[in-house]
């Protein structure tokens, strides 16, 4: 019979004690990260990939490295350290598509 009067308490006391920290949660951004589009963007290959191996990508959005999961475009060889583009992405597998040059 003490546990339920006191959850109410708790509860009412952690409202109270919460409440000046209210402006900071607001700025918190309840909405999720910011999405970027990674389309045409160059970057590094942290790893060697061929064929459907997947590898990762170091891309830099502003002054921040983003890592990404990427695969080769047409199924060719991408050594460790080579400049590619982000030419294409699979949005279900949410893995990117690279090659070194953009063929139009």
């Amino acid at each position: 019979m003490i546990v339920i009067p006191m959850f109410f308490i708790n509860m009412l006391l952690t409202k109270i004690i919460l409440k000046p920290l209210n402006p900071f949660f607001r700025e918190i951004n309840h909405k999720g990260e910011v999405s970027y589009d990674f389309l045409g963007r160059q970057g590094r290959m942290k790893s060697t990939i061929q064929g459907t191996k997947t590898g990762m990508l170091e891309v830099f959005v502003g002054k921040d490295p983003m890592i990404l999961m990427v695969r080769s475009k047409d199924g060719e060889v991408i050594n460790h350290g080579t400049m590619v583009y982000v030419v294409d992405e699979d949005k279900e597998n949410r893995i990117y598509y690279v090659a070194e040059e953009i063929r139009f």
